[in-house]
């Protein structure tokens, strides 16, 4: 679940040093509760969320989508971001998206909270 994102213009190089929002550590909470939701998972499934890369950006403060439109955001976001891991009682659990361990800007942004309601249908 990695993403190459060094090489492509979502962070440019003439950002200054704190403008990046925590990128690292939101990379950081996605693979850490991807880790902690699918370990012992009986199921893991992909949903029918969308178009979730353009929900992504649409989360974002407008003077920053730009700054994470990129190739390598949009594959990780499409490829990973439906995920769900399916409890033992039938209940669905995004598998990324976690409010509680992302950094404040995607908390804040709204980013996180709508890609999780999203993920499991409770947005159009």
């Amino acid at each position: 679940m990695g993403h190459s994102c060094s090489q492509c213009t979502c962070h440019a190089p003439t950002l200054s040093v704190g403008d990046d929002e925590q990128y690292d550590e939101f990379l950081a909470s996605l693979v850490s509760t991807f880790q902690r939701r699918t370990s012992g998972a009986k199921a893991l499934f992909r949903t029918n969320a969308g178009a979730l890369f353009k929900s992504f950006l649409a989360a974002l403060p407008e003077e920053r989508r730009q700054h994470y439109t990129c190739h390598a955001c949009s594959s990780f976001v499409q490829r990973f971001g439906s995920l769900v891991v399916v409890n033992d009682d039938g209940s669905r659990m995004p598998a990324i998206w976690d409010s509680e361990v992302a950094p404040n800007f995607f908390r804040a942004s709204d980013v996180v909270p709508s890609m999780r309601a999203k993920t499991l249908g409770k947005t159009g």
